[in-house]
């Protein structure tokens, strides 16, 4: 005879395993999790900033969180949110390693008006610090380490 808590303990079980999954498997973007809009007014921008469109992108934890199987989708989701720059924000590269070169090709085929820039994250130290220098390098990335851009 099962227990009065066996139904509950399956039920929350259950709601577990599908909210952790649930950022890619029940967005609306093939294999890309959370995308969010927010709209920014200020006062204080310049009136050329009106409509003016940023996509962020981070933590991709390349092949340890986001997988080569997601990889496909990442530059079409992106490109979708018809975005005038985008900046990435680190922790390119997963505890497992994880080819930065394929991740950033793929990142390379956003097309912004003003580019691509980015910084570094946390994880992005010793050996990762080289293989993401190098990959931005290779596809253009503008990193930003200690500096300002100015995008006009």
């Amino acid at each position: 005879m099962r227990s009065r808590g066996f139904i509950p303990a399956v039920f929350a079980l259950l709601v577990l395993l599908l909210s952790s999954c649930a950022t890619a498997s029940l967005s609306k973007y093939k294999s890309v999790g959370r995308i969010r809009t927010y709209n920014i007014s200020n006062s204080d921008l310049p009136s050329a900033f009106e409509g003016f469109r940023i996509a962020f992108a981070t933590d991709f934890h390349y092949e340890s969180r986001f997988g080569r199987k997601r990889l496909a989708s990442l530059a079409s989701v992106l490109q979708m949110t018809d975005a005038d720059v985008l900046f990435l924000g680190g922790d390119y590269r997963g505890r497992d390693g994880g080819d930065l070169m394929e991740l950033f090709s793929e990142l390379s085929k956003v097309k912004t008006e003003y580019g691509t820039y980015a910084v570094m994250g946390n994880h992005d130290v010793g050996e990762n610090d080289t293989l993401v220098r190098r990959a931005m390098d290779s596809f253009g990335v503008k990193l930003l380490e200690h500096e300002v851009d100015t995008i006009r």
